[in-house]
C-alpha cells in the first residue's frame, strides 16, 4: 500500500503538476519586465513555507540574482538588504 501512496503523491506530481508550478514561477519572476537593469525581474517577499517549496535557493530574491549572478544563493537576502539601504535606485 505504501507504494501506491509513493507513486500517487510523489512520482505523479513530479511529472504533472510540478513542471507547471515551476513554469508559473518563471513567468512570475520575469513577466511584465522590460530590458532595464533593475526592471528585468522581481523580488518576492514570501513566507518561509512558500520559500522552501517554490522559491528555493534564493529564487525569491531573483532581481538581485540577475544583478550579481556570481553571489551564492545563501547571500542573496543579505545583498538585497544592503542594496536597499545603500542604493536609492534599487530601493
Amino acid at each position: 500500500q505504501w507504494g501506491m501512496y509513493f507513486y500517487l503523491l510523489w512520482v505523479l506530481p513530479l511529472f504533472t503538476s510540478w513542471p507547471y508550478i515551476m513554469l508559473l514561477r518563471d513567468i512570475y519572476q520575469h513577466a511584465n519586465a522590460d530590458d532595464g537593469k533593475l526592471t528585468n525581474s522581481r523580488v518576492f517577499l514570501v513566507n518561509p513555507v512558500l520559500r522552501w517549496g517554490m522559491f528555493i535557493y534564493g529564487q525569491d530574491i531573483h532581481l538581485t540574482h540577475h544583478l550579481y549572478p556570481t553571489i551564492p544563493h545563501y547571500r542573496l537576502r543579505r545583498l538585497h538588504d544592503v542594496l536597499r539601504e545603500e542604493n536609492a535606485e534599487y530601493a
